[in-house]
């Protein structure tokens, strides 16, 4: 019995110490293994590690460069979306004939044209002295026939205005090289709706001013009253249209 109890006690010694043995050797291993890996291991692995943490900031963009960019983009949406107008030719209007004529009319002041505008002159009574139109065809319808003169063989009557020209009427024929004073005279034949037709240049003052030729150009304007006889307007007769040029207007 104590035999077997002694030999039981050395076999549970013998196995500790194999057991103390063996994890003994196991811790060693491991060491050395750790070693190992710490000896051998590639340096730039070791030293890319970083001794603190890596901090990073974000900064926002300021608020107002936020919306600027927005508004921008915006804008520039809307100016592709937008569609291209048609190009639309525009018709050149047509070169009036008349336009050279506007080079030759002599310029004037304000107190020159509001003097000229013969809108605010007073009319002419058919009885006046400018009225021999009349006087003269009161007289051929008592049966004289006379008028104040003859013209390519035919009688001339003075003409009295229906409707005298305006100064724009006259003045867009005004020869620019024209004195200030002066007058011309034309003969033309009477029209229906009182207008004259066949207008001829019959004088004018000064000699060579071309005042009579501005009365003829301007003359397609004029409304004039037809010489009556036997109380019927004439009308293919011819009546004399004279025209005065003033440093004050315009007189007929």
């Amino acid at each position: 019995m104590r035999l077997a109890l002694s030999s039981w006690v050395s076999d549970l010694r013998g196995a500790s110490g194999r057991r103390a043995s063996a994890l003994v050797f196991v811790v060693l291993l491991h060491a050395l293994l750790l070693f190992l890996l710490l000896r051998f291991a590639p340096e730039p692995l070791l030293r890319s590690m970083p001794g603190g943490p890596l901090v990073v900031e974000l900064i926002p963009a300021p608020k107002a460069e936020v919306e600027k960019t927005a508004t921008q983009e915006k804008r520039v949406e809307r100016v592709t979306r937008q569609p291209k107008p048609s190009e639309v030719t525009a018709e050149k209007a047509p070169l009036s004939k008349d336009i050279g004529i506007w080079a030759k009319v002599v310029p004037l002041t304000s107190e020159e044209f509001a003097a000229a505008d013969i809108s605010k002159m007073p009319r002419r009574s058919r009885s006046s002295e400018g009225g021999e139109g009349d006087a003269q065809a009161s007289a051929a319808a008592g049966g004289s026939g006379t008028g104040v003169g003859s013209f390519n063989g035919e009688t001339l009557f003075n003409a009295d205005w229906y409707r005298p020209p305006s100064h724009a009427e006259l003045a867009a024929y005004m020869p620019s090289s024209a004195p200030r004073v002066g007058w011309g005279m034309v003969a033309c034949r009477t029209a229906k709706g009182f207008r004259v037709e066949d207008c001829q240049e019959i004088g004018q003052y000064p000699a060579g001013s071309g005042f009579a030729s501005a009365v003829r150009q301007a003359a397609w304007q004029f409304r004039v009253l037809p010489p009556r006889i036997g109380g019927r307007p004439q009308i293919g007769v011819w009546v004399r249209i004279r025209i005065e040029y003033t440093e004050k207007g315009v007189s007929y």
